[in-house]
């Protein structure tokens, strides 16, 4: 058998597990990805499970506080199953395809449409979408635009108060998901 440099085996190795993953993203249906994530990223499905017991952890707010304001927070961590970092990728996502089960495929549609100009302009776990904070009040922003636009528009008052009860949820299973990546 001939010599083989190790380089050219490394090499060739990868240019065929590159034609396989190209062989199969051609045949997937639009939309969805047959790529296996990476081995030290977690699946969008566990990512869900954390954000249910981080939703729940929530639920604590109010009842230690007694304030009603804080089942915001809840809702803000329910938000986190639909709304999350990984919306940046190019394929459909494990919370896109949640919306297309549970609101039908009109809404799921519209909803990826609406999320696909921010999986243009932020390459996958780019600090701007994979920080603690930042990248929650960024997808907030993005998400929340045309409602304050409407708001003020209308001239009603924002509700500031519950709104950073809403983003504080948001941003702990924002938290949970990236220490989990």
């Amino acid at each position: 058998m001939p010599y083989v440099s190790s380089s050219w085996r490394k090499y060739s190795t990868s240019y065929a597990t590159c034609q396989v993953a190209e062989r199969r993203k051609a045949h997937s249906p639009p939309g969805l990805s047959r790529e296996s994530p990476a081995p030290f990223s977690m699946e969008g499905r566990h990512h869900h499970r954390v954000t249910l017991v981080l939703a729940g952890v929530t639920l604590i707010a109010p009842i230690v506080t007694g304030d009603v304001r804080a089942l915001a927070m809840t809702a803000g961590a329910l938000t986190g199953l639909v709304v999350e970092p990984d919306l940046d990728v190019d394929h459909r996502t494990h919370s896109e395809n949640l919306v297309y089960r549970h609101a039908g495929k009109a809404i799921g549609t519209l909803w990826q449409l609406y999320w696909y100009p921010y999986a243009l302009i932020l390459p996958h776990r780019h600090k701007l979408s994979h920080s603690p904070i930042l990248s929650t009040i960024i997808r907030a922003l993005y998400l929340l635009a045309p409602a304050i636009a409407v708001w003020a528009w209308q001239g009603w008052t924002v509700p500031w108060a519950i709104l950073g009860y809403w983003l504080g949820g948001l941003a702990l299973v924002d938290l949970g998901h990236i220490i989990l990546d």
